[in-house]
């Protein structure tokens, strides 16, 4: 666990063991306890974070343990205070000055608080033995941020107090925790080395679960970010799709919609025509008002902006707009041209009648191909299997005489 901070937190005062509620089976172990805790974290490649020197101070034995270990790095020994505060000193320091790292915090008041409380936050994990109410703040501080805690709860105090709560209290146990690392953090055997070696195997193997747990967050976030991006570019591409097909549809139907009208008035201008020839430009009429319709509102969304619409294949369109343009124009034209016969005409007086349906003709396809295409993207766009309500579904209502109760 190389560069891994570990956090020093907690005391073992014998003349303070009934208010601080320390063991007293194991307190004459707490030092020894310490120093070896402290020589397992440098063999294992852990920096720590110190914050006092006082005799009955936790630190004060791992740092005598870590520096005994030849796997100690320079500036492995973090040493917190305020700079309204004298620096902690420590024995180690006179042989061991290069382990040592001092962290002076700039504070407002006279207060160790200030540098204690504030470093929790940066460090990786944490490590309690005994204490008051500053070690129970603390351990809870560290479990609330989710970092691995080492309690050494046999020792009694506050730190006995953090091991209950993670034991019973789901809110505050991380999830890397290990049920047998939790078990040994309070157990009864006798203090040795092994047992300190045992104990930051167990907080390797927590900061190996965390950090498996950080990754696969951060894959998560990876994926998503991915997946936000994949529905970026597809949107993107769909969009320049739509804008693409919104265009062919403009390219088809304004020319359209200008021949009719040229047409309309190329045979306005003639004196005579052919009743052929008449009917060839009302047939032309009919079905290309029926296209025009049928791609009016692609059209009319594409100059209004409107570009997140569903854009209907462009030959079902035209298909749509010939058979609707065609038919309702057709029937209409067939209805005159019948009327007309009725009236004994030369062909040159039939021809001469049938001049003015030419804008009738249009106006008919273009609506014809607008009703069309729409009722045929609603029908697409039906779910066929999805259940409607008929009258014969509904329920007679008891209560009231006028459906049927009694």
């Amino acid at each position: 666990m190389s560069g891994k901070r570990i956090a020093i937190i907690g005391s073992c005062d014998p003349n303070r063991a009934e208010e601080l509620e320390l063991n007293p089976k194991t307190l004459n172990d707490a030092k020894q306890a310490g120093e070896d805790i402290g020589f397992a974290l440098a063999e294992n490649g852990y920096t720590i974070d110190v914050y006092s020197s006082d005799e009955h101070m936790f630190e004060v034995d791992v740092v005598r343990g870590f520096a005994k270990s030849s796997k100690a790095q320079p500036k492995s020994i973090r040493v917190f205070f305020s700079t309204n505060q004298e620096p902690p000193t420590f024995a180690e320091q006179a042989e061991h000055f290069d382990l040592f790292d001092p962290e002076p915090e700039r504070a407002t008041m006279d207060e160790w608080e200030v540098s204690f409380y504030s470093s929790i936050a940066k460090v990786d994990g944490v490590i309690l033995l005994g204490g008051g109410s500053s070690t129970l703040i603390a351990g809870l501080v560290a479990l609330g941020h989710q970092k691995p805690v080492l309690t050494l709860g046999m020792f009694g105090g506050a730190a006995f107090k953090v091991w209950k709560v993670l034991g019973i209290n789901d809110k505050y146990i991380p999830e890397f925790l290990i049920r047998n690392d939790w078990d040994d953090m309070s157990f009864s055997r006798m203090w040795s080395k092994d047992v300190a070696t045992q104990l930051v195997q167990g907080l390797n193997r927590q900061f190996a679960a965390h950090q498996k747990k950080v990754d696969d967050t951060l894959n998560i976030r990876q994926q998503e970010i991915e997946d936000a991006k994949q529905s970026i570019r597809l949107e993107f591409n769909n969009s320049a799709e739509r804008k693409r097909k919104a265009r062919l549809y403009t390219i088809l139907a304004v020319p359209m919609f200008i021949s009719i009208f040229v047409l309309w008035g190329y045979s306005q201008s003639l004196e005579t025509i052919s009743v052929p020839r008449m009917y060839s430009i009302l047939i032309f009429s009919a079905l290309a008002s029926g296209v025009v319709g049928s791609s009016m509102r692609v059209v009319f969304n594409r100059f209004l902006g409107i570009t997140d619409i569903v854009i209907p294949d462009l030959l079902e369109s035209v298909f749509v707009g010939l058979v609707s343009g065609g038919l309702a124009a057709g029937m209409f034209v067939t209805a005159q041209t019948n009327a007309l016969n009725t009236l004994d005409l030369t062909s040159a007086e039939l021809a001469r009648q049938l001049k003015p349906l030419v804008f009738n003709v249009a106006l008919i396809g273009i609506v014809g191909g607008v009703g069309i295409e729409t009722v045929w993207n609603n029908l697409k766009s039906a779910d066929p299997f999805k259940p409607s309500q008929s009258f014969s579904s509904v329920q007679p209502n008891p209560d009231n005489p006028n459906n049927g109760g009694v």
